[in-house]
């Protein structure tokens, strides 16, 4: 792994969420993109997960829930995972009820159109990941 200590820098670049998905990698930089896909095992060791989005045409049970943290984090808005990222909500929907499979996942829940106790999850995480003095603080 000491020998590719220089890539992390320009793989930090494209992590969300502790994730890297490679399509992401692939279209902005296709060498390096090309170079990790076929070196892929040697990646596994990094501080964050690099994803290889879809296996034999199909998203994963794993890589949909990595899918889903680089998108959300902790908290998935299933409003949102319904309405703007179907393709995601389709395939939890193989793995059966999405809100069973996401609380599977660890995933905590929270909806645009309901309230619920999760909301509140997501309110503490807006919360911390804002700094003093930014528009939502006041």
């Amino acid at each position: 792994m000491s020998k590719f200590k220089h890539l992390i820098p320009l793989l930090k670049q494209y992590e969300k969420n502790g994730v890297v998905p490679l399509s992401v990698v692939k279209k902005s930089n296709p060498p390096l993109g090309n170079y990790i896909k076929d070196n892929f095992d040697l990646f596994a060791g990094l501080q964050f997960i690099i994803i290889n989005d879809v296996q034999e045409g199909k998203l994963t049970y794993e890589n949909l829930k990595l899918w889903l943290k680089y998108f959300y984090g902790d908290v998935v808005d299933l409003s949102d995972l319904n309405k703007n990222k179907k393709t995601y909500y389709n395939y939890l929907r193989l793995y059966g009820k999405p809100e069973d499979v996401l609380t599977e996942m660890g995933f905590d829940i929270v909806y645009k159109s309901k309230s619920k106790k999760s909301d509140m999850v997501y309110i503490v995480h807006e919360f911390l990941n804002t700094s003093p003095g930014s528009e939502k603080w006041k």
